[in-house]
């Protein structure tokens, strides 16, 4: 029998080439996206929608980076003998890099052809990640993520 269980919660930064601002400019608190800001919103739903095992929880696009909560969840197939908790801590799962691989990708296609700059680097090489433990951290994630500038 095939159960859904969560992989985990990991809270994840992508940071643009050189910290540049690519993506808007904070104005009287508020991020207000420019045009490559949004795309970078659209990919980062239209790639989410078409991952299963990816589900969103809080997120937002700064002028040089995304911070987001991203659930992991996989299907297996469990004895009843194994424990959930035990196969949720076998390591980071290979879906969320390759979410992030796709998203990165997709987004800088997108954005290096409105500045007619194929090629050019969008995104610095890797991305943060932390895995979170306990929904008491998950909270306080939320709140970073709901106030930056707290």
């Amino acid at each position: 029998m095939a159960n859904t269980i969560e992989v985990g919660a990991y809270l994840i930064t992508l940071h643009t080439y050189q910290q540049e601002c690519l993506f808007g400019a904070i104005v009287d608190g508020v991020m207000q996206l420019n045009e490559i800001g949004q795309i970078a919103v659209d990919e980062w739903g239209r790639l989410s929608k078409k991952r299963q095992e990816i589900e969103l929880d809080q997120w937002a696009i700064m002028p040089n980076h995304i911070l987001a909560i991203v659930r992991v969840k996989t299907k297996v197939n469990l004895p009843e003998s194994v424990s959930l908790v035990k196969q949720r801590h076998q390591g980071k799962p290979r879906s969320l890099s390759s979410f992030v691989a796709g998203f990165k990708a997709a987004a800088a296609k997108r954005i290096n052809l409105v500045r007619n700059q194929p090629g050019l680097p969008v995104w610095q090489r890797s991305y943060q990640e932390r895995l979170i433990r306990d929904e008491i951290t998950l909270q306080r994630m939320r709140q970073i993520i709901l106030n930056p500038s707290h």
